[in-house]
């Protein structure tokens, strides 16, 4: 249903979408350093503008009754299964402020032929559910009372990673991509989950405290 909690999913479930590598989610801000000086395109910028695409899963917790604070590693496991030899999944972590801004935190991106780890690819067999576990990088944050912690998950950012046309071969033209069918599973077997540095509230607080001073 899109939510995102401390539970573990009790029933089976999965979503779905196409990505076509001829129309990439674009890259909205972030850590890449791909911009210019007459359009900025770095940062916590709000991911707003690509609410209308159908081609990214989102994930979202409840407005939050308490501050949660995060420092270190973050990472995502997903269960993912695919109609393409190889595919690419992206995902972004984001802090959706009370007025709806969603800024962009950190994000990061794995082709799928590593799911036996980046020195033994190989390709997906169509309907197979294997995990990923993707790096997001590293990062300090407060997600403050009344915001929401969300992951977008989705197959591409355009420029921040190079357009995957769906195919296990090199291809040297877009004309020989293909349009691939992604799903990510949500189960007691397949728990997709993202997994947070959290750290104690006192930590930041006092932290906060001192720089008040």
């Amino acid at each position: 249903d899109g939510s995102l909690s401390p539970e573990p999913p009790k029933d089976k479930s999965s979503l779905s979408y196409d990505y076509d590598p001829r129309n990439p989610v674009p890259m909205i801000g972030g850590h890449h350093q791909v911009s210019d000086a007459k359009k900025p395109n770095i940062g916590p910028m709000d991911q707003r503008p690509n609410a209308g695409r159908k081609d990214i899963l989102r994930f979202k917790t409840a407005p939050l009754a308490e501050p949660v604070g995060i420092t270190g590693k973050v990472w995502l496991d997903l269960y993912v299964s695919s109609d393409a030899p190889d595919t690419m999944f992206t995902a972004k972590l984001v802090d959706i402020y009370p007025d709806g801004y969603e800024a962009i935190l950190r994000e990061g991106a794995i082709l799928a032929r590593y799911h036996r780890g980046f020195d033994k690819p190989s390709p997906l067999e169509p309907g197979k559910v294997y995990k990923l576990s993707m790096d997001l990088w590293s990062t300090a944050n407060v997600f403050a009372k009344g915001h929401r912690i969300a992951v977008y998950v989705t197959s591409s950012s355009d420029p921040a990673y190079e357009v995957h046309p769906n195919t296990y071969e090199q291809v040297h033209s877009i004309e020989a991509a293909r349009v691939a069918h992604n799903t990510v599973h949500m189960s007691p077997e397949s728990p997709s989950r993202l997994i947070l540095p959290v750290v104690a509230q006192e930590t930041y607080m006092n932290l906060g405290a001192k720089q008040a001073k």
